[in-house]
């Protein structure tokens, strides 16, 4: 949202996020609103659909629907140890 405009009779002024790309979200449409905050229907890069405040697209605090997330988190489980053996290669190593 912007600052209200001149002539506007107080309100804020929706910004077009519809077509713009933020990290892995593709904004599709605008998907009415939440209380004040204006929502947008996003497409995720792994297929998943989801509707994201936009003051909250255009600040970068959501990049994706949860996959990346998962996907960090999936990377930082299978590591141990100081050297970033996987835990898969350890138990080969220690052969169990």
């Amino acid at each position: 949202m912007t600052k209200p405009k001149p002539g506007a009779g107080g309100r804020y002024q929706m910004i077009d996020m519809a077509g713009k790309r933020v990290g892995r979200l593709q904004v599709l449409r605008h998907d009415g609103s939440n209380g004040n905050a204006a929502m947008w229907r996003c497409k995720c890069h792994c297929g998943n659909e989801i509707s994201v405040a936009g003051v909250t697209l255009r600040s970068g605090r959501v990049k994706s629907c949860g996959c990346l997330r998962k996907l960090y988190y999936n990377k930082r489980r299978h590591r141990g140890g100081r050297d970033g053996m996987r835990y898969d290669d350890l138990a080969d190593f220690l052969g169990t």
